[in-house]
Order: C-alpha cells, then structure tokens, then sequence
C-alpha cells in the first residue's frame, strides 16, 4: 500500500483533529504528543465527523454523542462493539502520511 501525503502537521490544532476527503471515503487526522493518527472519519453510531471532536488522553470524543475512539487502535473504551477502522501513519517531510489502499489513492492522489 502507497503511503499518501494528507495534510501538513502545521495545519492540525492542538488537541484536534482535520477532515481530510479523500476517494474511498474521509479521513479523522490528529497528532498527539508529536504522533500521527489516521482513522475513519465516520463514527459508527450517527455518523459524526471525527476529524471535528476533541482529543483527551488519547481518544477522540465524536462532536455529536461524545462517544470515545482510541486514537491507536480505534477501538471505543465505552462501547464495546463500536470500532472505527485506523490507518497506518507517519510524518515525514512535515506532512502527516497514511499507507491507504490504491482505490482510496486513486483518482485524487497528490
């Protein structure tokens, strides 16, 4: 899988997150204590921005319930059976990077 520059760190509010459309669906972007995270943007329970919520103590709170996602494996703390999918990510050259499948990097690769 292709790694695809998202968006540059500079760009990423403290204790925040960035929505980043991309084809194959948008992407929740967030640096926490100098680490990138890349997940769904989709919440599974109504569908919430989680590029929009705040991060405390490693989870992303959904703008719309509060439902919390652990920024490093998804997973929801509080609702068990609530997951939303995490991509491999890095910076380099200032930007954060997700290794994204090619469908998701096609038509639209920058």
């Amino acid at each position: 899988m292709p790694w695809t520059p998202l968006i540059d760190v500079a760009q990423l509010p403290p204790g925040r997150g960035v929505v980043v459309d991309r084809p194959g669906g948008a992407l929740a972007v967030f640096v926490e204590n100098g680490i990138p995270h890349v997940l769904a943007n989709t919440c599974p329970h109504r569908d919430g921005d989680l590029g929009e919520g705040h991060v405390v103590n490693g989870c992303v709170y959904c703008p719309l319930h509060a439902w919390p996602f652990d920024l490093r494996t998804g997973e929801s703390p509080t609702h068990p059976l609530a997951k939303v999918r995490v991509f491999p990510a890095r910076i380099e050259g200032g930007k954060v990077e997700a290794e994204l499948e090619i469908a998701q990097v096609a038509n639209g690769a920058s």
